[in-house]
């Protein structure tokens, strides 16, 4: 509702508006809210919501994917692409694998044609190291701070750094407190913004990519639009118990909690690994389409940490760095890897389809073939997918 579907909230009205960019012209999409205690979606078993790691995640994700398809077999036949933003890094490749795995036993198999993941947590020392680089690089942190993580932390494979490099991490944080993480040239979300429309409190609330062991310093801000407060007209619209019940969301009012983006109701995570490059590996070999794009003014997983990550494949190159285009305008630049796998920036943009520069994303998902489905997983969402730009 601030990014690639058919409505948009506007500020200030309680009336939705129609997306001109809306991405279900080019697609059939489907987004699922994953996993169970993220929006609207929820368990019977309270016990449940410590239990969600990566591995069950999956596997409920996968269980969806087959019943829906179950439940309408039309789009049985359609070709499907998994896609996301964030640690969707990990869930998209992950269900993609889970997928593969199954198709080899499955009577009927899930017409699977390829992923995209969007400024991907995909490799945590690649994004750490990425990170504190990205944002030295363009003049968010001081010297004094870029030295004490490049001093105190090694970015290991595991992911799991010194007590030492935590506490650089949270100076980190601290110096970006006031500025959009996920879009460093948009404003931030003040208290005076957010109170002006809305009914929601802006507060310093840190997003949070679920992984086991890590500290605070992985705590980000959290919002994320153009409209820099658009996540809590979102939250007011949908927490509205006419929206509610127009969408038989939460129709019995069994839900204790309020519809958010990134869900409190979660209490633990169980399960996640450092890396999952060794999944994206293995799609790629099954011969699946992998794309992964970075907008480059997202500084929570920048483009830098994307290209580190991906050189650790050690994929040739088949294509060179070039250029495409939007109309007559630069849209970014994409590289292409043996086997298929590219690589794609798009310029001046945050991580998200977000309707002021959502026609670049329009433009890119044209590029698919058609008879398509797509079911979108985000950071605690479900699923966008697109191919490659039109002009690559």
């Amino acid at each position: 509702m601030m990014e690639l579907g058919p409505f948009l909230i506007q500020k200030g009205k309680p009336e939705l508006a129609l997306n001109p960019h809306s991405w279900n012209k080019e697609a059939n999409m489907l987004f699922l809210e994953s996993p169970a205690g993220v929006g609207f979606s929820y368990t019977n078993t309270t016990a449940d919501l410590g239990q969600f790691g990566d591995n069950l995640t999956a596997h409920d994700a996968y269980s969806f994917v087959v019943n829906w398809l179950e439940k309408f077999p039309q789009f049985k036949g359609h070709d499907l692409y998994l896609a996301g933003e964030s640690y969707a890094g990990h869930y998209v490749p992950q269900l993609a694998e889970k997928i593969v795995h199954m198709n080899k036993k499955a009577a009927h198999k899930i017409n699977l044609k390829g992923i995209l993941i969007g400024n991907p947590a995909i490799d945590s020392g690649s994004d750490d190291r990425g990170l504190a680089d990205y944002a030295w690089d363009h003049a968010v942190i001081s010297d004094e701070v870029y030295t004490g993580i490049k001093s105190n932390c090694k970015f290991p494979d595991d992911g799991e750094e010194s007590d030492a490099c935590n506490r650089a991490w949270n100076d980190f944080f601290n110096a970006m407190d006031d500025i959009d993480l996920y879009s460093l040239y948009t404003p931030a979300c003040t208290n005076a913004m957010v109170n002006s429309t809305s009914t929601s409190t802006r507060h310093h609330r840190r997003g949070f990519m679920p992984s086991p062991g890590r500290n605070a310093r992985r705590s980000v801000p959290y919002y994320n639009a153009y409209d820099p407060c658009g996540d809590y007209h979102v939250i007011d619209y949908l927490n509205r118990p006419d929206v509610q019940t127009a969408l038989h969301a939460n129709a019995s009012g069994a839900i204790p909690y309020r519809w958010q983006p990134c869900s409190d109701a979660l209490t633990n995570w169980t399960d996640a690994p450092a890396s999952t490059l060794p999944a994206i590996g293995g799609l790629v070999k099954a011969g699946l389409r992998v794309w992964v794009f970075s907008g480059d003014t997202d500084n929570r997983v920048p483009v830098t940490s994307t290209r580190l990550a991906l050189q650790k494949l050690g994929l040739a190159t088949t294509k060179p760095w070039r250029e495409w285009f939007t109309s007559d305008q630069v849209g970014g630049y994409t590289l292409v890897y043996d086997g298929g796998l590219t690589f794609v920036t798009v310029r001046g943009r945050r991580p998200h389809g977000a309707h002021d520069h959502a026609g670049a994303g329009q433009a890119a998902l044209r590029a698919l073939p058609r008879r398509r489905g797509v079911v979108s997983q985000g950071n605690r969402r479900l699923i966008r997918s697109l191919d490659s730009p039109s002009k690559l």
